[in-house]
């Protein structure tokens, strides 16, 4: 007979596999972005007392004062299904390829929501480590200030209102476009000066993505909390707010006149013992199912 706890281990990996093909069906439905800018926090690496579970979710097995380190990026999308290939880089060698979309500027917050407290930086001020990517370390930009903006007894990254002047802000010197270099080599292209980034993509002849910040979060208080961890942009409707490009056209989009979005937050899980290693490939749609299955199961 089985017992009660194989039971409900196999019924936990039963509901996660089932709900794969949902989180499948999430992936490329995102993928299908309409125009426009979407901001995006993923995790890139956790340091040891944590687990990395995918790229928007992490265990902290009950621990704290490990860092939960996110990459920030910026997807951009077009609609007229343009590249451009050829000799961009003006070397003489294999073709390169970009879409026809960029990016320029990008201004706000980031702000952990939740029980789980944990800080942006190890004190308030200044970062003391470098938040902005090449190229988006141009003139103007700024890594941004740590500060519990929010009052919720952590340090955040910006500042309430709409004076940029704590705020985290990328802005590359040029129009910026994700790029493939001599055709195998993932890069960013500003005005014909190309540098190589393994996490920018051409997702396809609409849509690219580049990457233009890292942020860092330290696990503090109440690790079996949980916690969500995302972008907060500028509440203005300018170009300081966000500058990118679209289809080739010269005059840029800003939130006032093009689609600005942000991605899902970065969450914090506290899975049942043994469920961990299930949990990893599966995704965030079977998480959101498990855990609607289990409150109703109280």
């Amino acid at each position: 007979m089985e017992t009660r706890s194989n039971f409900s281990r196999r019924r936990t990996l039963n509901i996660l596999a089932s709900a794969a093909s949902a989180a499948a069906l999430a992936t490329v439905a995102a993928s299908r972005a309409d125009a426009g800018l979407m901001i995006d926090v993923r995790i890139v690496g956790v340091s040891a007392g944590g687990t990395m579970l995918n790229p928007k979710l992490f265990a902290t097995n009950g621990n704290t004062g490990f860092t939960v380190t996110m990459g920030v990026y910026g997807r951009v999308s077009g609609l007229n299904n343009v590249q451009n290939i050829g000799d961009l880089d003006g070397n003489g060698d294999a073709p390169d390829t970009q879409n026809d979309d960029s990016l320029n500027i990008v201004t706000g917050n980031f702000q952990s929501i939740g029980g789980l407290l944990g800080n942006m930086n190890s004190t308030g001020g200044q970062l003391n480590y470098n938040s902005r990517v090449v190229p988006f370390n141009g003139n103007g930009s700024q890594n941004g200030t740590a500060a519990d903006w929010d009052s919720d007894g952590d340090l955040d990254i910006g500042a309430v209102g709409t004076d940029p002047t704590n705020m985290f802000v990328i802005r590359a010197n040029a129009t910026t476009f994700a790029a493939v270099q001599n055709g195998t080599i993932k890069s960013w292209d500003s005005a014909g000066n190309f540098g190589p980034n393994t996490d920018d993509t051409i997702i396809n002849a609409n849509t690219s993505e580049l990457r233009f910040g890292t942020i860092r979060f330290i696990v503090g208080a109440n690790p079996n909390a949980s916690v969500a961890i995302n972008f907060v942009p500028r509440p203005t409707f300018d170009a300081g707010s966000a500058l990118w490009f679209e289809d080739g056209i010269v005059t840029g989009k800003t939130p006032g006149t093009g689609s600005y979005t942000v991605g899902a937050p970065v969450n914090s899980f506290i899975p049942e013992p043994g469920v961990v290693a299930a949990v990893a490939p599966v995704g965030i749609a079977a998480l959101g199912l498990l855990a609607r299955r289990r409150n109703r199961n109280r």
